[in-house]
């Protein structure tokens, strides 16, 4: 009889397994293509005209636009959690963030970690551990580099401490230890309506603050409760107002002989249906479902929907 093979899956490192002075090389490395920056600039909506345009970036000195900042350090970031907080309960904070070196479309980033400290909490049952993280360039550049400490469980909570040491770390860090991620500019050549600002840094002081007069609305549309046919999406069921004394989930609906319909104004047709009957459905769904009233869609469309729902056919949530 064959021995029981190894899990082919990692559950992460917990609390007992780090050591102080542990160096971690994190996988995968990453190519950071024009697809990245591009995904990345639709979802957070960057403005900043050096890495937006080439042109521009070549005007004040740099070869090309380089990758956002905040790009190079989610990708090394994210490198490190399989490793680092997979069990994390919190992450605590960050220090002595440095980008050292531009980044440019076609870099292949990799990342290290070096334990620099770790302390058990008095409940036993978790403990923070102090990491710097380094990120790298295909050329062995170091490009990034960071302090985070992260609040991790235990998987043993009788097990020792692996140690303890609190690393002493700058609440600040000197324009000196800033690294090359910025060569110098050519200011005179820095186009202040392109760039879209005519502040400089002199411009903002300690404690001023700044009411951002734009936004981004991130979307969330819910998953639907039952299936969608027709022009209209429901989360559970629908009412035209009618009287008739039967409750017919959606998910039965089409099967069904409609009661009576509302219809939208692609005319397609829904069954109705009402909350009279509620002894069929169970306490879940009935929960779900009231309190239900008829309601006018925005588009003044002649369809009646719960309030909330969504018409598949013009994208507006009915009022």
């Amino acid at each position: 009889m064959s021995a029981p093979s190894a899990p082919k899956t990692s559950p992460g490192n917990f609390f007992e397994d780090f050591r102080l002075g542990q160096q971690i090389r994190h996988a995968t490395p990453r190519t950071v293509s024009v697809g990245d920056v591009a995904l990345y600039q639709g979802l957070f909506g960057g403005r900043f005209a050096v890495q937006s345009s080439d042109i521009f970036a070549q005007n004040i000195g740099f070869p090309k636009a380089p990758i956002d900042d905040l790009l190079v350090f989610h990708i090394v970031f994210g490198k490190t959690v399989p490793d680092i907080s997979l069990n994390a309960v919190a992450n605590l904070g960050y220090a002595d963030c440095r980008f050292l070196k531009p980044v440019y479309p076609g870099s292949t980033l990799n990342a290290v970690s070096e334990i620099i400290g770790l302390k058990e909490n008095s409940n036993k049952k978790t403990g923070i551990v102090y990491v710097r993280s380094r990120g790298f360039d295909d050329a062995g550049d170091a490009v990034l580099d960071y302090v985070r400490w992260v609040m991790v469980r235990k998987r043993d909570e009788t097990a020792p401490a692996p140690g303890e040491e609190v690393p002493e770390l700058q609440k600040s860090v000197e324009p000196a230890r800033l690294g090359g991620s910025c060569p110098k500019i050519n200011g005179p050549a820095y186009d202040n309506v392109l760039a879209g600002s005519s502040h400089r840094f002199g411009d903002y002081k300690v404690g001023e603050k700044i009411d951002h007069v734009d936004g981004v609305t991130v979307e969330y549309r819910s998953a639907p409760q039952a299936s969608t046919t027709g022009c209209c999406t429901r989360s559970n069921v629908i009412t035209d107002g009618s009287s008739a004394s039967t409750s017919t989930p959606v998910s039965t609906a089409i099967s069904s002989p409609p009661v009576s319909t509302a219809t939208c104004r692609s005319s397609r047709s829904w069954p109705s249906t009402t909350r009279s009957d509620r002894s069929t459905t169970s306490p879940r769904s009935r929960r779900r479902s009231a309190p239900l009233r008829p309601r006018r869609c925005s588009t003044a469309t002649p369809c009646r929907l719960r309030a909330g729902s969504i018409c598949a056919s013009y994208g507006r949530t009915s009022t």
